[in-house]
């Protein structure tokens, strides 16, 4: 660590992930994920990042915190089976904080990918408990408590929704 880098030391934390896809424009998919430390300064440094990188990009945070001891573990694991992998090993790291046992809570992402504001409002209606909301370029992100996903069953059949588990929220967009 140099001289002037903070320690920072937690037993959880989030990821962005910054996603340049083909899909928007034709360009290079490409992803960056990164820890965040303090959320608006990781936020506005990965901006800049993606901005040099050019292309259009979504920012996403994972939805639920990550713990650290179990991806210490699981890095440690990795490293002994594969002692190469040390030269890289920032991302491995982000990779151990993303595998399943690693998430601290249970929320799911609720994805409704529409702007009709009737089907948004009912879909909204029938979810538990909202912690977190999101307009997304497509629609919204709902962040919620885990509950019995049944009640979406209508929406699920045709697609309008679809319900993640350990998703990533959208932030922003950043680019052309």
């Amino acid at each position: 660590m140099g001289n002037k880098e903070k320690k920072f030391k937690a037993e959880s934390v989030h990821l962005f992930i910054a996603v340049r896809r083909n899909k928007d424009v034709k360009q290079e998919h490409m992803c960056i994920r990164q820890v965040i430390k303090d959320q608006f300064t990781d936020l506005e440094v990965l901006k800049k990042r993606v901005e040099l990188l050019g292309g259009v990009w979504r920012i996403y945070r994972t939805v639920s915190k990550r713990k650290c001891e179990p991806a210490r573990k699981w890095l440690l694991k990795k490293l002994i089976d594969q002692p190469e992998l040390a030269s890289s090993i920032d991302s491995v790291w982000r990779t151990a904080l993303l595998q399943r046992e690693c998430r601290e809570d249970k929320k799911f992402l609720i994805d409704v990918d529409t702007e009709d504001e009737v089907i948004v409002d009912k879909v909204r209606e029938l979810l538990p408990s909202v912690l977190e909301t999101m307009k997304t370029p497509n629609g919204y992100h709902f962040v919620t408590e885990s509950f019995d996903t049944r009640v979406l069953s209508e929406f699920l059949l045709n697609g309008t929704v679809e319900i993640k588990r350990d998703g990533y929220i959208f932030v922003c967009m950043v680019g052309d």
